[in-house]
């Protein structure tokens, strides 16, 4: 990383920007997984205990 004229820092590696977007992609899927898989679980409760609720 290298500082710039503006006061910002660069990153000038282009082994770190072709490896960053991947990384991104790879975290927001496995982030995406978790949620889908928590969110299933949770409507799936939701609708056993509304069937139990309604049968008896």
């Amino acid at each position: 990383m290298y500082p710039n004229g503006d006061g910002c820092v660069t990153i000038s590696s282009p082994e770190i920007k072709n490896k960053y977007p991947a990384a991104i992609c790879l975290a927001l899927g496995f982030f995406l997984s978790i949620v889908i898989s928590v969110m299933f679980c949770l409507v799936k409760k939701m609708v056993d205990e509304y069937q139990q609720n309604s049968g008896q």
